[in-house]
């Protein structure tokens, strides 16, 4: 799934239902961003200053993927951390969606 794509997806979240697309996206995403968290963490040990966009300019260097499904996949990583906080606050939604079900 494309960047735009997961924009267009997100506005109906609850009617959205995950794919195989989604699921390799957010994957991509967490490897890049673990990847750029070991960069940063590395580049502090060694006294070395590196930006965050730097850090993940060389993890996404590294991995190979493509830039539209790091994007994609922190959206969605973003909308299930939005879904999560909603869920907290009105735990009755989620509780007649999983019924419903």
């Amino acid at each position: 799934m494309s960047a735009q794509k997961a924009r267009e997806v997100m506005g109906d979240w609850d009617e959205a239902t995950v794919n195989a697309n989604w699921g390799r996206n957010m994957l991509i995403a967490s490897q890049v961003l673990g990847r750029a968290a070991g960069i940063t963490w590395h580049s502090i040990e060694v006294g070395q200053e590196l930006t965050v966009v730097e850090a993940l300019q060389d993890a996404m260097h590294q991995s190979g993927y493509k830039y539209d499904q790091l994007v994609a996949g922190m959206a969605l990583i973003a909308r299930y951390l939005e879904w999560i906080d909603l869920a907290h606050e009105k735990p009755d939604l989620i509780t007649v969606r999983t019924q419903a079900a």
